[in-house]
Formats: structure tokens, C-alpha cells, sequence
């Protein structure tokens, strides 16, 4: 790996989609490990068993399906330890996932198409449905997942079934459910590399003839998730605990009727709020001060990136705080995240043909973490020869979110000449965004004359929203072998914000402060928009084994209020003039075509799908940072075109217990209108490729099972591919992310009937680092640092595990 920042070549790439026209009308597939091979009675020879899904929200096959979705089941997760979502991305190419940091958590980027994770008012592109619930923030995402019967990833906009925040896509997990008959198991292991155990267990099955139960519970601790290399910390390995509950009841009193709820509770708490991120000093090659106004202070870490090892600067002794609002006294950065999940959904057959859906969902998230954003800060040397820090840029961010939702649902099933399904969809949120900040540090200094608070200001914002759609869509078959599907999605989102900052420090007020007065309260902060959104597909089934389909769709992800903006005179001056156009962001839309094929070849043992595609979104929902001024940047990027063909296999050899599988991405994502990364600070990146977007990326698996003696041997492997990407989205000369490859494999032995298995298994064996975001170093000195923070995936990681079901 490494991290250069130069100006990248674009051309070649895009001259190969436009001199072949998206070659290919080619679309697209599910993935290979996860089809159980079955045996044809008439031949004996081994074919593919259909994989059901459920991108249109209700059960089909995927290959009868007209939409490009990989599917991975619950085998393949158990067997590579897959247990968040950046393990997924060598198994689906062009998904990008980052986790840690602070405000959003977590970002989730699909064919170069993401939203910044740095506020917490920003929805993702690439929505999220868990358990039949749309979740807008990715937090939940941090704890990770487990016990999933099936993982979907729908490429391309989605909004007809899915609504807002689809627009590039939506990421969909659904959880394992009550059994028929009673089942338990067990599941413990060690992975050597962070020194973490983990422990996972389920019971399930009948509770009386119409009520069925399950109860899933994990917990891991890990002690060396992240290498603190900064000198004198309370840390020097940061660690992580989690705790991850899950209930489900499913009763069906009659044929007619059956309802099934759902709970999950996520704990997770760690050593601060940052993980996997490093900081590069840029092209002078030094670790710049941190500058406080007049003030500059050693920053304190190395110039070494990409190494595995990371600076936090980390005070090992803990400061009596009273930032005011009751915050926990201590100036040592932790994380804590408690989440909740509830569904209720149920299932009503009106007659053979007709059946009625509701959804109801609750989605709750408490987030309190404490963290030194500067990376670094030294008020000089103690006694002991190590460093004092100055632990400067200390956020005490503490977020809330409350979410309501409901929707209903009309469907017929009759398999004639048109079937249709009618919805609407009714959500209500409250965040809450409640921050003690450290903005200069004045507080740990001395505290405020007035309070006592050590905090420089401590900023309030409450944002409500209010969503309600509908949409219709229809399937017509005007032959046996052509099926026309059109639908169309209204959708309206009302959102109101207040920012109060009831503290100020004595110190920062007065004439010439860069920070509101305390008592500051905003007027309310308005945004109002609606949307409709249309697709239509026509598919033509060749013969019972190819199925050719083209589409057009369109995608919308409502705008917003920025809630990460900092209390500065700027805010104010807005509040005058009414006018808080730089802190509102407009909605997104996307719209294009794809064309694909899905076909099972070679008597039933080749499964070839794939998908050529072109969209273009526009005012991109983009967020920055300026890291001299200390404040965010809420943009809506101009244009961004997205061109691409993914092309999928799964194959049967003639080699008993062999299975082959691969996926490939081709991909030029580009900004196709004027848009300066940075505002005024930017360049015009109309042109450049968008972060992200590799030209090319790709996997190849294989899975091989035979027996040995009285036992099973597994061996499964997985090498993924990567080119270069952008890794920021804000100048011509932005970082470059150089081409890798990771490799994960596994070996297992078991019983026949899979009761007892043990397994070892490897992720990203060579220990691959690459860039999963890219921003400037908060508390720069203007013209002169240029100091990156950098996040980076999760290192190698192996695991010794020992499973039993009952």
C-alpha cells in the first residue's frame, strides 16, 4: 500500500466504456458459495438449487428477478467469520465500507457512489434494511452482526420498494427465525492477531403449536484492536466489547394469518471513537503543530502510515471534568453505543391471490464518546520524560436518535396476465445532537469563572423529520415469455432544527471570539422537499434457462440541516439574515438505465448473470472538512456519472464436492459538471473519477468438500482484487489509494450432520491496509500544515473456532 498524492490519469479507463458501448448487455448474479449443490434425479448430476430473495419485498428467485442483487448466505458468514460489513467487501467488488470515527460511524460506498460519515444528519446512498426496517444511519452497522440467514446487496437505485436513500443501492440483512423443530447451538473461538474471544449461542424451535421462539445472544471482547503508538498513553492497545441480543416470536394462529416480531439490542463500547485511523504529513514530510490561534503546539506522532500501528493522543492520567450537562469526568477518549431494534410485522391472506403487509418498526441509538480529534497536542515534558498532552480537539459528542416507522402493504400473487402491489410508507425521528466541545482548550486550562464548566462551549441541536410516501407498482405478462414491471414512489420529508448554545467559557467571549455569545438560540431551521420516483423493466425469458432484462430507474435521498456545524460568528450572521443556506444541503437524485442477462448454463451446473449499466446523479450529497477553519462543508456535488458492467459465475466442475465462484466489476464513476471540491478552497473536479471507484475490481472463490473417514474436510479460499481509487473528493491532486489483492481461506472438519465442526479460518491474509477515507487534520496552521487523517480497513485476522448444534 501506499499514499501518494499526484494527478491521476482518467482517460484510459473511460475511453474503454465509451468505445465499447457498455459492451454488454449483461447483468448480473448471485454469489457462488452460497448454492447448495443438489443432485437431478434424472441424470445425477449436480445443478444449482434456486436462491430465493427479496429485492422487490417479496419472495422470488433471483434469477427470475430483474434486478442486479448479490446474495450471501448464512453458510458462507459462519464460515469465514463474517461478522461485519467491511468482510463483505472481498466478496462483493466495488462495496467500500469504513467504520469508526466520530458523528455518522460508519460509511458504505457502492460503484464509487457514498455520503461522508462525519455528520450525523447524513443519510447513506446506499440505504440499509434490517429485519424489514430502514435504518438511515449506519451506527448499527459499528456492532457488527451475527446468527443472519441471508445478506443482500442491491446494486443501483432502488426507491420504487425501498423508498429514500436508495439512490446507489440498498445493503439488506435479515435475520435467522424461529425454527419448526426445537434446534440450539454453540459457537466459541479466539482470533490471534487482536487477541479477541468471542462466544455466540441460539436456541430455537416450537413453543406451542402456533407460537414458534428464537433467542440469539454473542458477546466478543477484544484487547488489541488498534496499536497506539503515541507515547505516554492510558492505552497503548485500544480495545472493544460488544454484547448483541436478539428475540424473535413468530406465531400463526391460522393458514391466513402469521406475525412476527423482532428485537435486537447492541452494545458496544471501545478505547475511543476513532479505530483504524493514521495520519500522512503530506508532501513537507512533518507532523505539523496543532494551531490554537496564537498558540502552536508540538503535534507529537510520526510520519509513518499505512503501518498497522496508529496515533491518539491519549492523556494516562485522567483530568476531574465538569463539562457541564453531566457529561462522565475524564479527559480519556471511550466509545459507548447502545441500539435498538424492534419490528413487528405481519401477514394477512385476504383470499388465494391477495395479501395485506404491515411493518412497524422502532430504531433507537444513544452514542456518548470522548476523543482527541487533533491526533495529537503536547504541552511538554513531565517528570517521567514522557509527553503532557495536550489532548487538544477533545469532542464529547453525544447523539440520540429516536425513529418511528410504519408501513402498509397490498400485494397480489396470482401468476396471470398482471399482479400488482400498492404501499405506504409513515416515518418519525427526533436527533438529538448534544456536544461539549474543546474548540481551544481554554477549559482544561482554567476552568470558567462563572460555572466551573472546563469545557470552551457546549452546543445543542434538535432536529426532527417527518416522512410519508406511497408507491404502486404493477407486473403485466402480455405473453408466457415477456413481463413488463413499472412502478412509481411519492415521497414528502418536512425536517425542523434548533441549535441552542447555552455555555460559552468566559475566556472566548468578548470582542474578536470566533464563537457565538452564550444564550445563542437559533430561529427554527427549515427544509421542506418532495419527489417522484418512476421505473419500469421489461424482462424476456429466452428459454428456462436465460432470462434477459432492461430497466430504467431513478433514485432520491432527501437533503437536510447539517448537524455537525460548529457555533462560530458564521452561524450567528446566518441567524441574522435568515439565511442557512450553508448548513442546508439539497436532495439527491439519480437516474439511468441497465440491461443484463441471468442464465444457468451447461445442464445447470454454470450460473452466469450480469449487468451493464449508466446513472447519473445529481447534487451528490458530499460533506467536507477545512481544517484550518475548523468547520464543515455541506455540498451537493454538481454531477456524477456512473458507467460499469458487474459480471458474476457460479460452476459446478465434475469433481464431487467442488464449487467455483467469482464476481467482477468494471467501473467508471466520473464529476461530469463543474463542482469544487472544497468550495472556494477546491478545484473544478469536473472530469476526475469520484472516490471510491476503482477502474477495475473483482473475486475469485473456490469451496471443496469430501469426506474423511468418519468425518467432513472443508477448504474454501477467496482472493479479491483491487485497482487504484481517489480517496477524497476535494482537489485534482487528492491521494491515491495503489491496487491490492487480500485473500482469505478456511479449513474445517466436521460431522456428517455438521453437529460438531471445527474450524480455522484467515481474513485478509497478507495483512492488506487500504484507505477507506480521507480528510485534513483538525487545527491546521493556514498555508502551512498539510497533515491527512486517513482511515484504514482492518488488518489480518485469524480465528480458531469450535461450533455445536443441538
Amino acid at each position: 500500500m501506499s499514499y501518494v498524492q499526484r494527478p491521476r490519469h482518467v482517460a484510459l479507463a473511460r475511453r474503454f466504456f465509451t468505445s465499447t458501448a457498455l459492451a454488454a448487455a449483461m447483468p448480473w448474479v448471485v454469489h457462488a458459495q452460497d448454492v447448495d449443490p443438489a443432485v437431478d434425479e434424472l441424470t445425477g448430476e449436480r445443478v444449482m438449487e434456486s436462491v430465493t430473495v427479496t429485492a422487490r419485498r417479496v419472495e422470488e428467485s433471483l434469477q427470475d428477478v430483474p434486478i442486479t442483487v448479490t446474495s450471501i448466505g448464512g453458510d458462507t458468514l459462519d464460515t469465514f467469520n463474517i461478522t461485519s460489513v467491511d468482510k463483505l467487501e472481498s466478496r462483493v467488488p466495488s462495496l467500500r465500507f469504513q467504520q469508526g470515527g466520530p458523528n455518522g460511524g460508519a460509511t458504505l460506498s457502492l460503484r464509487g457512489i457514498s455520503t461522508s460519515n462525519l455528520s450525523p444528519s447524513f443519510e447513506s446512498s446506499v440505504a440499509l434494511n434490517f429485519d424489514d426496517i430502514f435504518v438511515g444511519q449506519l451506527r448499527i452497522l459499528q456492532g457488527g452482526f451475527f446468527d443472519i440467514d441471508q445478506v443482500e446487496v442491491l446494486k443501483g437505485p432502488q426507491s420504487v420498494f425501498f423508498g429514500k436513500s436508495a439512490s446507489a443501492g440498498v445493503l439488506t440483512l435479515k435475520s435467522a427465525g424461529p425454527t419448526d423443530e426445537f434446534e440450539a447451538g454453540l459457537r466459541a473461538g479466539y482470533e490471534f492477531e487482536e487477541e479477541g474471544l468471542f462466544a455466540e449461542g441460539f436456541i430455537s424451535g416450537p413453543i406451542t403449536n402456533t407460537l414458534g421462539g428464537r433467542l440469539a445472544v454473542r458477546y466478543s471482547n477484544t484487547d488489541a484492536l488498534v496499536e497506539n503508538s503515541f507515547p505516554g498513553v492510558a492505552n497503548p492497545e485500544r480495545g472493544s466489547e460488544d454484547i448483541y441480543v436478539r428475540s424473535t416470536l413468530e406465531w400463526e394462529p391460522t393458514e391466513k394469518f402469521i406475525a412476527s416480531g423482532k428485537f435486537t439490542y447492541i452494545r458496544n463500547e471501545r478505547d475511543g471513537a476513532n479505530l483504524f485511523a493514521d495520519i500522512d504529513c503530506g508532501p513537507n514530510g512533518v507532523a505539523d503543530d496543532i494551531a490554537l490561534g496564537f498558540i502552536t503546539l508540538p503535534a507529537g506522532y510520526d510520519c509513518d502510515v499505512g503501518n498497522g500501528v496508529f496515533a491518539f493522543a491519549d492523556p494516562a492520567e485522567a483530568l476531574t471534568l465538569d463539562v457541564g450537562l453531566g457529561f462522565p469526568s475524564t479527559n480519556v477518549p471511550f466509545h459507548e453505543t447502545d441500539i435498538f431494534l424492534a419490528s413487528l410485522k405481519g401477514d394477512y391472506s385476504i383470499n388465494d391471490w391477495l395479501n395485506f403487509t404491515s411493518i412497524t418498526g422502532y430504531y433507537g441509538l444513544e452514542v456518548l464518546e470522548l476523543e482527541a480529534f487533533s491526533f495529537g497536542g503536547i504541552l511538554g515534558v513531565g517528570e517521567n520524560g514522557l509527553p503532557i498532552q495536550g489532548g487538544t480537539g477533545l469532542g464529547f459528542p453525544n447523539f440520540e436518535t429516536d425513529q418511528w416507522t410504519q408501513e402498509f402493504r397490498l400485494s397480489s400473487d396470482t401468476g396471470g396476465f398482471i399482479d400488482f402491489s400498492l404501499g405506504a410508507f409513515y416515518e418519525f425521528r427526533i436527533n438529538v445532537a448534544d456536544t461539549p466541545l474543546f474548540a481551544a482548550n481554554i477549559g482544561l486550562l482554567a476552568p470558567d469563572p462563572v460555572t466551573g464548566f472546563t469545557s470552551d462551549v457546549i452546543k445543542l441541536q434538535d432536529t426532527d423529520s417527518e416522512t410519508y410516501s406511497v408507491y404502486a407498482s404493477a407486473v403485466v405478462r402480455p405473453t408466457d415469455r415477456i413481463t413488463l414491471t413499472g412502478g412509481v414512489r411519492y415521497t414528502n420529508e418536512d425536517k425542523e432544527s434548533i441549535i441552542d448554545v447555552p455555555f460559552v467559557h468566559s475566556f472566548l467571549t468578548g470582542p474578536g471570539s470566533f464563537l457565538v455569545e452564550p444564550g445563542f438560540v437559533t430561529q427554527p431551521i427549515e427544509f421542506n422537499d418532495d419527489n417522484i420516483s418512476p421505473e419500469a423493466t421489461i424482462s424476456y425469458r429466452v428459454n428456462d434457462s436465460v432470462n434477459l432484462f432492461a430497466a430504467y430507474k431513478t433514485g432520491f435521498k432527501s437533503g437536510g440541516i447539517d448537524s455537525a456545524v460548529l457555533p462560530t460568528f458564521g452561524l450567528a450572521a446566518a441567524d441574522e439574515a435568515g439565511d442557512f443556506s450553508e448548513i442546508i444541503f439539497d436532495s439527491e437524485e439519480s437516474e439511468g438505465f441497465e440491461i443484463g442477462i441471468k442464465s444457468d448454463l451447461l445442464d445447470g451446473t454454470l450460473r452466469l448473470n450480469a449487468t451493464a449499466y449508466r446513472y447519473v446523479f445529481d447534487d451528490l450529497q458530499i460533506q467536507q472538512f477545512d481544517p484550518v477553519a475548523i468547520q464543515f462543508i455541506t455540498l451537493n456535488a454538481g454531477e456524477i456519472t456512473n458507467s460499469g458492467l458487474d459480471l458474476e459465475f457460479l460452476w459446478l466442475p465434475p469433481i464431487e464436492g467442488l464449487t467455483f465462484n467469482g464476481s467482477f466489476a468494471l467501473l467508471d464513476s466520473e464529476f461530469s459538471d463543474t463542482f469544487f471540491g472544497l468550495g472556494e478552497l477546491g478545484d473544478d473536479l469536473d472530469g476526475r473519477d469520484s472516490r471510491f471507484a476503482p477502474t477495475f475490481s473483482g473475486n475469485i472463490g473456490a469451496d471443496y468438500r469430501r469426506p474423511i473417514g468418519p468425518l467432513e474436510l472443508g477448504l474454501n479460499a477467496n482472493v479479491a482484487y483491487s485497482d487504484d481509487y481517489f480517496t477524497a473528493d476535494e482537489t485534482l491532486t487528492d491521494g491515491i489509494q495503489d491496487s491490492y489483492v487480500t485473500v482469505d481461506a478456511a479449513i474445517s472438519l466436521s460431522t456428517p450432520d455438521d453437529r460438531w465442526r471445527l474450524t480455522l479460518s484467515g481474513i485478509n491474509l497478507g495483512d492488506e491496509l487500504f484507505i477507506t477515507s480521507d480528510t485534513g487534520r483538525p487545527f491546521l496552521e493556514a498555508g502551512v500544515g498539510d497533515d491527512r487523517v486517513l482511515n484504514f480497513n482492518r488488518g489480518r485476522q485469524v480465528f480458531l473456532e469450535l461450533s455445536y448444534k443441538y
